[in-house]
Formats: C-alpha cells, structure tokens, sequence
C-alpha cells in the first residue's frame, strides 16, 4: 500500500501538480499512507473524509463500511498537517455529526461538499435531492459554524453551486 501511494505522489509531484485531495477517506491505514505519500514529496494535501449512518447503526460510520467507526478515522488523521479537512460525499442528514466529530479533534479549516438523494442502478438518476435553496440555507449554518469552503458532491448539481453563490456571496 505505501509503495503504490508513493509512486502515486511522485508522478503527480512530477508533473506538476499544485496540491493533493485525498478524498473518500474510509479506512485510515490507506488514507494516512496516501497522506505520508504527498507530505513527502512537498505536496499540499486536502483530505475528505466520508461518514453515512448505515441502517441499524446506532453511530456515524465511513461511507461504504459500517463496521468502521468515523471518529476513529478522524482522530487518525487530525494530527496531519493538511490544508482543510473536507467532509465530503456525506448525506447531508448525516453532515452535522460529522461536522461535530471533526471538530472535536481537528483544528484547521474545515469544508463541506454533501451528496443528496440516492443512487438507483443502472443509470445516475438520483432521487429525492435536497432543494437548491435548501442546501443555502444549511451552508450558511455551516458558514456561521465556521466551514470555510462549501459545495456539493453526487447528486448535486449546477443549480445548487448558483444557490450556494447566491446566498453565500
């Protein structure tokens, strides 16, 4: 894992990249060996992390894993020196939590970038997404709570970035 991440890193610091997004943090082995990865080549590195309430769990979980705490992931990855820690692909029902957990343990610059609805197969045709002025209204909450970036994720659209402008300009 930590020779494919670096090699990762250093075809991207090659090339020239101005910074690393490690997103979809779920398992913190991988995600700290991705983040050890940019930090070596000199690389600035945003990480997004991912939480869901699964069906019967009593507690936040990572995104594709409900046996997997996401307070142990967050507290796994604080101590790094990131840019901003992103709650990202979350439902939004489930980004207030995780906004609490982050900064329980999590001093830097928080962003937020929810999915809504829900992914039916074989197409990308979400249902049941939260309303552009809805999600405004929540994100100015977050703003207020201090989140420093905000956005939109799966199922989200460009009729929900001109809300989130609209309202947070």
């Amino acid at each position: 894992m930590g020779r494919s991440t670096r090699e990762q890193a250093e075809i991207l610091a090659q090339a020239g990249v101005d910074l690393i997004a490690v997103e979809m943090c779920q398992q913190t082995s991988f995600s700290v060996a991705a983040v050890d990865a940019a930090l070596e080549f000199g690389l600035p590195v945003w990480i997004g992390v991912s939480a869901r309430t699964h069906k019967g769990s009593s507690h936040l979980s990572v995104f594709d894993y409900a046996e997997l705490d996401f307070e142990s992931l967050v507290k796994g990855l604080a101590g790094y020196p990131s840019m901003i820690m992103n709650i990202m692909h979350t439902p939004v029902t489930d980004i207030d939590e995780a906004l609490n957990i982050v900064k329980r343990y999590w001093d830097g610059a928080v962003g937020i970038y929810p999915e809504s609805g829900y992914f039916t197969m074989p197409n990308w045709k979400f249902v049941d997404v939260i309303e552009p002025d809805d999600l405004a209204e929540l994100a100015q909450a977050w703003i207020d709570d201090g989140v420093r970036m905000v956005g939109g994720c799966c199922g989200l659209g460009p009729e929900h970035i001109a809300a989130l402008r609209q309202a947070l300009n």
